[in-house]
């Protein structure tokens, strides 16, 4: 049995008579890192939950058949999901905007509760710049032994990558800078850790509609304990996940599963680089830019309050979410087995490095745009 998808390996499937959602995965699937091990560990983490709050599905079992470990839980809402939501053109902006602030207010009003565990002496760069060099190898490794004709997403990795006419450095180099640079860390310095999702795109946000916004969710698929470790846990990774989820993570997938590309293109030049730009015209585009300042908004009101200062949570937020895309590279090798895909993600993450580098440093000397001055995070056209 091989891999499956990106993270857990898991199959899902539903029962609707029933009200199930079954999760199964082989002993010996692993996916990018650790799939039987991952799904025990959600069942685990579930099961806790359950007994803490009402933000989770409830679990109905957990059993191994032929080698199989299967999960089952309540289906909900029709699996409907804020990302649903948020590009859903019969609802408001008004609506998706105040379906987010319901979901963030929540979450840090009964869910982002400080643990007595204290946080990694090297949380950030644990959770995030060793993160992103193990899913960076192990990228490579599946070039090497999977995907030998991917050698255009080899060289971008390695090498660096040119998108819009501005030339990245691989990431390598831009991880090796943040190492060295001791003086970010002491920005970035945590002194709790939290209860957290740990993989909170808006797919894994299950809601019900209400008259003028949401009026309830579940959140699905998280992240156990075991998986991340206790001092490895803080809110900041859930809403640098949001911020995510809120950009392209949904926008790339769909496109490419469907093959149509009415919101974006993102095409390679004869000389090696890459344009990637957005239809000026895309309502699905208009309302992932207008989800994202209402979250951020909330998101930096809430964290004032959770911190009791500013401690810096525009930094952290944009630290979070540069490094999002390029550690689900490999997940989309695996899952979509499309390299167009795996290089949009990999533009993409480039583009979000780019953006905090500006932000924490005031200029990317990585890059041929250090002062950012022929930089647009959502660089426009007009097409029918």
């Amino acid at each position: 049995m091989g891999d499956k998808t990106g993270g857990s390996a898991c199959k899902v499937t539903v029962d609707r008579a029933k009200g199930i959602v079954r999760k199964s995965v082989y002993y010996r699937d692993q996916g990018i890192e650790n799939g039987h091990d991952k799904l025990l560990y959600e069942y685990e983490y579930l099961k806790r939950m359950n007994r803490e709050n009402d933000l989770f599905p409830q679990v109905r079992g957990c059993y191994y058949t032929d080698g199989y470990l299967h999960v089952e839980m309540e289906y909900l809402y029709d699996g409907e999901s804020l990302a649903d939501i948020v590009v859903d053109e019969s609802v408001t902006e008004t609506y998706v905007g105040k379906s987010i602030v319901c979901v963030m207010e929540e979450l840090f009003r009964v869910f982002y509760i400080k643990q007595d565990t204290p946080p990694g002496p090297a949380y950030w760069q644990d959770c995030y710049i060793e993160r992103t060099q193990r899913r960076m190898e192990r990228s490579l490794t599946l070039i090497r032994h999977r995907f030998p004709e991917w050698r255009t997403l080899e060289s971008c990795i390695e090498n660096g990558m040119e998108i819009n006419g501005i030339s990245y450095a691989g990431i390598g180099h831009y991880l090796t800078f943040l190492r060295r640079d001791e003086k970010i860390w002491e920005r970035l310095k945590i002194d709790a850790t939290f209860c957290t999702h740990h993989d909170l795109i808006p797919e894994n946000i299950l809601v019900r509609r209400g008259a003028e916004s949401i009026c309830e969710f579940r959140l699905i698929d998280p992240r156990g304990d075991g998986e991340t470790g206790k001092n490895n846990r803080h809110y900041l990774y859930d809403m640098g996940k949001m911020l995510f989820g809120l950009d392209c993570y949904g926008l790339f997938r769909r496109a490419y599963r469907t093959q149509r590309f009415a919101d974006f293109r993102f095409d390679r030049k004869p000389d090696g680089g890459f344009t990637l730009v957005f239809n000026r015209k895309s309502v699905t585009v208009e309302r992932l830019i207008a989800a994202q300042e209402v979250f951020v908004e909330t998101f930096l009101r809430l964290h004032r309050k959770a911190a009791g200062d500013e401690s810096e949570g525009m930094l952290m937020l944009l630290f979070s979410a540069a490094f999002m895309y390029l550690p689900d590279v490999p997940c989309r090798m695996i899952d979509e087995q499309k390299e167009e895909l795996a290089l949009a993600f990999y533009a993409r993450g480039c583009m979000t490095l780019h953006r905090f580098f500006l932000y924490a440093y005031g200029k990317d000397i990585l890059s041929s745009d250090p002062d950012g001055e022929c930089f647009r995070l959502w660089p426009t056209e007009t097409w029918d």
